[in-house]
């Protein structure tokens, strides 16, 4: 596939989930399109502004907080992706969302801590997680390699 056919798959993609967003503004169509023009755009500051959307149009989801998180974390803004996964930990906290849910929080937390060189945080949230879910494999792994 040359270039040019490369680059009108892409504008045809984004023609059409531009279209199906006019028809439907639910939030996980503002997530669809965070991960669109994150991962096929290169665009963080598109991706940011319909993560963030998502999460102001359902407040109280969990779902939409960790996609925002996790996003922060892939586009290597280490501080937000921490306060953006500290938000959503509290809110698990407060819907008592599943041990899987909590688990997955805490791993993520201990992974940004690491990335940040505060092993004392790392070590902390990492069993956390395992305390949240005993036996969760990723966390395992982790404590493994550690």
């Amino acid at each position: 596939m040359s270039s040019s056919e490369a680059q009108t798959n892409i504008e045809a993609e984004e023609y059409a989930l531009l279209h199906e967003l006019e028809d439907n503004r639910a939030a996980l169509n503002c997530i669809r399109a965070g991960w669109y023009y994150f991962e096929r755009r290169g665009d963080s500051q598109s991706a940011g502004r319909w993560f963030f959307r998502a999460v102001m149009s359902e407040p109280n989801v969990l779902h939409h907080r960790i996609e925002l998180a996790r996003f922060l974390s892939r586009d290597d803004r280490l501080v937000r992706a921490i306060e953006w996964w500290q938000g959503a930990l509290r809110l698990a906290l407060t819907l008592r969302a599943s041990a899987d849910e909590l688990a997955l929080i805490y791993l993520e937390l201990a992974k940004l801590y690491r990335r940040t060189n505060r092993l004392e945080r790392f070590h902390r949230y990492l069993h956390l997680s395992l305390k949240a879910c005993p036996g969760y494999r990723p966390a395992q792994r982790l404590l493994d390699m550690a």
